[in-house]
């Protein structure tokens, strides 16, 4: 008889059909798989380099607020410089006074000869009034200085206090910038980034947040913030750190500040020198001769002299000092006289002084020195600044700072975090079996779709300082050439980093390779 067999056919394509289906959900998850890790890598990567952009621009804020330190300090220097040329017009007038005196004596001794023996002298008869005339005029103008010089000094020392403060207000916020990088730093303020790129993605670890901001603060001196950096370089002192400073601000004094030309007295306010030269006097002219002056930032709080080389001083006091060379005097046919005095203004925190004596009507202590104690006390005790804590290792980057990025992500989740329309199951598995050998010896069929443990993706970004046309500047915090990019890693920056966000994957990568393992 013949034997019917329907179906065979139906059972293998049954089969067949079931093997596609799995191959093409494998090739989804795959698929799926490998663009959310690329995504999850593109996001490391921007969250990396966008913090390292916050902290560079912190960096460049550092460099134009110090800048605006050292400017209040020019402009300390030049109240103080105003303020000795105060002290100049007074002893300029004083001076013509003297050589009046001494004009007055000669006259009147002349005009005393006068008689047969001596024509001549008579003509010297009106002259003897009329110089002692002068002479007072120049006393009264001298006494008029002086107490104009006498009632400028509590504007001064307010002027002075409030460029202080102003230091400590710019200090104050490089005190906020830096904490608001901090933050950034440890992956907060940046979560559009999150929510745009990678919205599966973990948040950055505090591990490595903790790791972005210790090298943040490793990178400064002199700041509080400062206080937080665990096993970096050693701080500088605050000697060398107030030399810096002081250094920065004598070298950007402009010319009247800086040097007073001598000989020419163009500081003098013109109707002042008309005064001085000709209008007092009528005849002849008063000629002050300046020798030359020079404010600046110098060493010590008793120092006397503010002469000599600004370089390499602390900016323990802010002085002024204005050298009179002479006044020479002529008045009808009697030369006068030459006179010699300094006018010299100093303010640290020891009361500074005030010559000469007559300008003095108080304590000149206002200005308290750049960095004279301790970071915690920058805005009690001294004018502080943030500095850049130099390094010279080159495993180290020179003291340059690295920021990391460390992200992880179930790699079976679509851009909305919930399961994909293709996938079977929740756990990305496929288990098969005929119900005959469950909880037997014998354990069902397992398909895994995609990895275990997800994806992780780790960046390293750099903020580095470059000046365009001068590479061979070294870092500092004074130039505003800071710039971030993404950077490679080594073998021991890519442990500490996998150390740091937990992963279990860190010890080899600390070790290095180990024999006969794979």
């Amino acid at each position: 008889m013949r034997v019917r067999r329907l179906g065979q056919v139906m059972v293998l394509a049954c089969v067949t059909m079931l093997v596609l289906v799995l191959m093409l959900m494998l090739s989804f998850n795959l698929t799926n798989a490998i663009h959310e890790k690329i995504r999850l890598q593109q996001h490391s990567d921007a969250m990396a380099y966008s913090m390292a952009t916050v902290e560079a621009r912190a960096m460049n804020y550092f460099a134009y607020s110090n800048r605006a330190i050292a400017a209040a300090a020019v402009s300390e220097m030049s109240i103080h410089a105003y303020m000795s040329e105060i002290g100049y017009t007074v002893n300029a007038f004083d001076g013509a006074t003297g050589s009046f005196t001494v004009i007055s004596v000669l006259e009147c001794l002349a005009a005393l000869g006068c008689g047969p023996w001596c024509g001549s002298c008579c003509e010297h008869i009106p002259h003897c009034p009329q110089a002692i005339s002068v002479r007072s005029k120049f006393a009264q103008a001298t006494t008029k200085y002086r107490n104009r010089a006498r009632g400028m000094e509590n504007s001064f020392n307010d002027a002075v206090e409030g460029y202080s403060r102003f230091i400590d207000m710019i200090n104050l916020g490089q005190q906020g910038v830096g904490l608001y990088t901090l933050n950034v730093l440890r992956g907060q303020d940046l979560d559009v980034l999150h929510d745009t790129n990678a919205p599966c993605a973990s948040q950055l670890p505090v591990g490595v947040g903790a790791l972005n901001m210790r090298n943040f603060v490793c990178a400064l001196e002199g700041t509080i913030l400062a206080q937080g950096c665990i096993g970096g370089s050693a701080e500088s002192n605050d000697n060398a750190r107030g030399r810096v400073i002081a250094n920065v601000a004598n070298a950007a004094r402009g010319e009247f500040p800086k040097s007073r030309i001598p000989g020419v007295p163009a500081e003098m306010f013109p109707s002042t020198l008309a005064d001085l030269m000709t209008q007092i006097q009528g005849q002849g002219i008063t000629g002050a001769i300046p020798t030359g002056g020079s404010a600046r930032a110098m060493e010590g709080t008793d120092n006397d002299d503010c002469t000599g080389d600004a370089n390499n001083k602390r900016g323990q006091t802010i002085c002024s000092v204005e050298k009179t060379g002479g006044i020479g005097t002529f008045f009808i046919d009697i030369p006068g006289g030459w006179y010699t005095e300094r006018s010299e203004i100093y303010s640290n925190r020891n009361g500074g002084a005030h010559r000469p004596s007559g300008l003095h009507s108080g304590r000149h202590d206002k200005w308290r020195g750049f960095v004279e104690s301790t970071d915690v006390s920058c805005f009690t005790d001294g004018e502080c600044f943030t500095n850049f804590r130099s390094n010279s290792s080159a495993d180290d980057d020179y003291g340059q700072p690295s920021v990391y990025g460390y992200f992880s992500q179930d790699l079976r989740l679509n851009t909305k975090c919930n399961k994909g329309p293709w996938e079977l199951g929740t756990d990305g598995k496929l288990t098969m079996g005929d119900g005959a050998h469950d909880n037997q010896v014998n354990d069902p069929g397992v398909l895994d779709f995609v990895p275990r443990e997800g994806g992780t993706a780790v960046s390293r970004a750099l903020v580095y300082f470059h000046r365009p046309d001068d590479w061979r500047m070294p870092p500092n915090l004074f130039d505003p050439y800071w710039k971030a990019k993404l950077h490679p890693f080594d073998r021991t920056k890519m442990g500490m980093v996998l150390t740091a966000g937990g992963s279990g994957s860190a010890l080899p990568m600390l070790l290095g390779p180990i024999e006969g393992v794979q």
